[in-house]
């Protein structure tokens, strides 16, 4: 029978409280990592209230650059996949990828192009304008806008036009040499006067260039003096041969689209648009980014840009956080109790003698979990 001397109970008593410390020591760890945990997670989720109801805040940095900042969520795999799936929409097409961070945001562009120069060519306009802000922040338009333009006649207008036409004719032949040019009008081939005729529709206005009692001049010698090309008429009227050159006949309705020279009277430009075609190349560089304030340990997104006229109408993001539960069963998976192999400097009794040394050995082991690595 193997006797106990003082030293060995000594050593066990030892052992024991040694025991005892350790176990109570991994009791307390637990409990008070279990109210850090509860605590951090009370916090969190108050943070996630606090993104819940936060505005974007914007402000230009020392560098000039437009920044938008505004609180993110703090999340976990299960919550971004059920209670956030409304706001978190993009990540539905990426579950079996799950992200780190997340950063959605909508951007409005406002910015005020003049003095673009314009090229007025036949049948268009056309334009190009660009603009660059430095750091790949660059934007160019360009365009071209088809149109026709004609001159119409104004409605109630077009027997003076006629007159006008007539007019500037009968100039014209007086300038070649035609003394006595004047504007003759006839209405259903009787003629009327000038006056009575401006209030009558359907007119025909023609210029008289000379006049004969009872001798017919020679047509072909004055139409080549003075460049009629032959278009003179001849009438006898009242005792006379008149010679008429110039057929200007007025409508009852305007004849719609008809190009004279701009400088006529009564006439009215119209231009009519196509429909236009625009090309618009833009360049934004736009940095995202999460940080966490030291002060509050709210984890903030701050969108930066250099492009000027943008501004964020929303801005929603998250650091994806590593499944709490996942963590939970990893540590389980660590026991305090198990069967391994010893190896090691430990305490030997031969022979009712305690002696200390080497030694290899099977057996019972304990390791309590702050203590595990």
């Amino acid at each position: 029978m193997i006797k106990l001397d003082l030293r060995l109970i000594l050593i066990i008593v030892i052992l024991g409280l040694v025991g005892v410390f350790v176990w109570q020591r991994s009791r307390i760890i637990k409990l008070k990592e279990k109210y850090q945990t509860e605590q951090k997670e009370k916090e969190r989720v108050q943070r996630n209230w606090d993104a819940s109801k936060d505005t974007i805040r914007t402000y230009i940095d020392k560098n000039g650059r437009l920044v938008s900042e505004i609180q993110a969520y703090e999340l976990n795999k299960l919550e971004l996949k059920s209670g956030y799936d409304s706001i978190f929409k993009l990540y539905k097409y990426e579950k079996n990828k799950p992200p780190k961070t997340i950063v959605e945001y909508v951007t409005v562009i406002k910015e005020v192009i003049d003095s673009v120069v314009l090229n007025v060519n036949d049948g268009d306009i056309t334009f190009v304008d660009s603009a660059n802000f430095g750091d790949d922040n660059y934007r160019i338009l360009s365009g071209k806008i088809p149109y026709d333009l004609n001159n119409y006649i104004k409605p109630g207008s077009v027997t003076k036009f006629y007159y006008d036409k007539a007019s500037i004719y009968s100039q014209e032949l007086v300038s070649r040499g035609l003394e006595g040019a004047f504007v003759v009008a006839y209405k259903d081939d009787e003629r009327i006067n000038n006056s009575d005729a401006l209030k009558t529709e359907e007119v025909i206005f023609k210029v008289q260039i000379a006049a004969s009692y009872n001798k017919k001049l020679d047509i072909d010698s004055l139409s080549n003096k003075y460049n009629l090309n032959n278009e003179i008429d001849e009438v006898y009227e009242n005792g006379y041969y008149k010679y008429l050159t110039g057929s200007f006949v007025g409508n009852s309705k305007p004849p719609g689209d008809i190009l004279v020279e701009k400088d006529q009277l009564n006439i009215y430009p119209k231009l009519t648009l196509g429909l236009g075609k625009f090309n618009l190349k833009q360049s934004m560089t736009i940095n995202t980014g999460l940080y966490k304030d030291p002060e509050t340990d709210k984890i903030l997104i701050r969108v930066l840009t250099d492009y000027p006229g943008i501004t964020f109408s929303r801005i929603v993001g998250a650091d994806i956080m590593a499944d709490p539960v996942s963590k939970k069963v990893a540590r389980d998976f660590r026991k305090e109790f198990g069967l391994g192999l010893h190896v090691g400097y430990g305490l030997n009794i031969t022979n009712e003698k305690v002696k200390g040394g080497f030694n290899v050995s099977v057996g019972l082991n304990w390791t309590p979990k702050f203590l595990q690595f």
